[in-house]
């Protein structure tokens, strides 16, 4: 279940209806305030809903980069490609790799909030796309900085093999 256009209070609520009815989804960005510490972060609402798809996360990238991302991530769901959870994909940034892993509670509750609340604060499927520097250093890598770590949370389990 989610949200009926009926609850939309402002033109907040209403762009978000909006955007979902005419383009499949809603992205948003957050970025902090000064003296607020933490990464910026952006994800999808609705991409579940209308293409049947987890929502996407991306934590630690400029918000007009990871609106580009996530819109590629749904123009590909259209086109007909599948993405799975634990799984590496090219084509969202140029030049590397992303690995793609099911986000988890914490993710849906800290970061996606709008996500939630637009699912009616009921469980639906996150991926969370993790990306490398442009060096290739991976946040769960031993020679990843504290800074790539603090900026890209792992909120989720990673494959096995890279654990």
């Amino acid at each position: 279940m989610v949200l009926d256009r009926s609850v939309a209070k402002d033109s907040n609520d209403k762009k978000v209806f909006d955007n979902i009815e005419h383009h499949d989804c809603h992205v948003i960005s957050v970025a902090n305030r000064v003296g607020e510490e933490g990464p910026i972060f952006s994800y999808s609402i609705g991409l579940q809903t209308s293409l049947g798809c987890p929502e996407l996360l991306i934590i630690g990238l400029s918000s007009k980069l990871a609106h580009a991302m996530i819109n590629g991530y749904r123009d590909d769901i259209k086109a007909g490609r599948e993405f799975i959870a634990g799984e590496f994909y090219s084509g969202f940034l140029e030049g590397f790799d992303v690995l793609l892993i099911e986000a988890n509670q914490t993710a849906r509750k800290k970061y996606a909030i709008w996500a939630d609340w637009y699912h009616e604060r009921k469980e639906f499927p996150l991926f969370q796309c993790i990306w490398p520097t442009t060096s290739g250093v991976w946040p769960w890598s031993a020679n990843a900085s504290d800074d790539l770590k603090s900026d890209q949370p792992i909120l989720g389990t990673l494959p096995s093999h890279l654990q």
